[in-house]
This record gives C-alpha cells, structure tokens and sequence, in this order.
C-alpha cells in the first residue's frame, strides 16, 4: 500500500464518528459550496486523467477487493501498470454496489527515466460522499543525492513536505508538517536555510495551482 492511501485509511477512520455527529446535527453546519464543487470536479478530473493515461498503452490489471470492518467488501481496486517498463500508473477504487462511483483514486506522472514526478489522490468517505474527503497534490524533485517532495491539497494549501536522501555523506529524513509551514519558528527557519533542504527542494515547484485547475 503507498504512502497515500495509508494516509487515507488513517483519515477515512479517523473521520467516522465526527461524520456521524455532523449528520445528526446538520443544521449546525454550513456547507461550503465553492469547495465542493472545486474538489468533486478534481476527482472527475483525475478519472478522466487516469482513463487518458491507460488509453493508447498496454496495461496489466491487479484487481483486488476491499473494504472496512463494518464493510469488507465496499470496494473493487484495480492497479494498472505500464507493460512496457513495469511501472504503476493508477490505482483505482470503485464501490462494489455502485461501480459508477469512485472511492479512491491515485495517480502517478513519470519522467522519461521513469522517476515520478507529480502524483495526485483523492478519496471519498463510504458516506456521505457530497465532496472528496481529501484531495493531494504531490511534487517532486530530485537533486544531488536528495529526493524532496511537497504536498498540496486543492485548495492550494501546503500541508507538507517531505526530504530523503544522502548531502554531503549524510543521510537526511526532513518532514514538515503543515503546523511547521504555517507557524515557523527559529528551529524550522534553521532547517530551510541548511544547505539538505536547498538541495531536496530547489528543484521542487512552490505552488500546484495549474495542475489543480488542469491535472497532467
């Protein structure tokens, strides 16, 4: 299982009983009508993306259920792998009972040498589905021994970043997570002004707005 979807696993149990106490109370809450729109139509984009990616290649299909402990069999997952390199290109989760609807989608963009440049998921509860519970844009960049990503959600949010690799014989693991990127402080200041977080992210884009509004 990636990262993402262990992080979406996380997130969908996470979220049962807070969902469950949000539907019995609905006149307490405001829906956000500019945010579910702008996720829902990413998560179509995405399956549209997906499709597109597999269309004019040879695929192999792994397909496998799933599910959760109250609903073992919720979802049907397929992966698609590029027959020419061996390489994932998709994962994909449908609803068993309504295989119309997308549970989960993740995708990966590749260079030419294969290495995954931009990656995207969403997901929807098992309920509740008026909008993506979470949406992720993932940018990489590789430099110097170092290997740096930056995530993103669609609302242009940064909400973390990640730097594995060796700098100068010395092996780095930097993660920052959204509370470090909004608030700062002197200790997160002297990490993004050492030369391993220079080298992990120069080369890692600071916005994913074109690839919310356009994913490719």
């Amino acid at each position: 299982m990636t990262f993402q979807l262990k992080f979406l696993a996380i997130i969908i149990f996470s979220l049962f009983v807070c969902s469950i106490s949000f539907a019995a109370k609905p006149d307490h809450m405001k829906q956000d009508n500019s945010h579910v729109t702008n996720w829902n139509r990413f998560a179509n984009n995405l399956h549209v993306l997906h499709k597109e990616l597999v269309k004019n290649k040879q695929v192999r299909i792994e397909s496998s259920v799933g599910g959760y402990a109250d609903q073992p069999k919720f979802y049907q997952e397929k992966k698609y792998y590029d027959k020419s390199n061996g390489k994932l290109i998709s994962i994909i989760q449908t609803e068993m009972k309504k295989p119309n609807l997308l549970h989960v989608a993740e995708i990966f963009i590749r260079d030419k040498n294969g290495k995954v440049i931009r990656d995207y998921s969403v997901t929807y509860l098992p309920y509740a589905r008026n909008a993506p519970v979470q949406t992720l844009i993932n940018l990489h960049g590789y430099s110097a021994g170092m290997h740096g990503f930056r995530q993103f959600d669609v609302s242009g949010d940064l909400i973390y970043e990640n730097c594995v690799g060796t700098y100068k014989g010395k092996k780095y693991n930097i993660r920052l997570f959204e509370d470090d990127l909004i608030n700062g402080g002197p200790e997160i200041d002297k990490i993004m002004a050492a030369g391993p977080y220079k080298a992990c992210f120069k080369s890692v884009g600071n916005s994913a707005k074109k690839f919310i509004e356009n994913p490719h």
